[in-house]
């Protein structure tokens, strides 16, 4: 949902969808590198990186989001 939130503004880190859903870093990194396999999310490292939607809110449906997360 962050991700949906923030398309088009760049790159979300895991620390920031973190403390805006409250839950762990390290659960979202577990949940974001099921997506990346899933080609539904994208990553870039550095101090600008973070997590993207590969496509536009609109055209991921949760039956996609729900299968990538089994």
């Amino acid at each position: 949902l962050q991700l949906a939130r923030s398309h088009g503004g760049g790159y979300l880190a895991a620390s920031a969808i973190a403390e805006r859903e409250g839950i762990s870093v390290e659960y979202v990194s577990k949940l974001m590198h099921l997506l990346r396999k899933a080609e539904l999310v994208e990553a870039a490292r550095g101090t600008t990186g973070g997590f993207a939607l590969v496509e536009p809110p609109a055209r991921i449906n949760l039956a996609r989001v729900f299968a990538a997360l089994g």
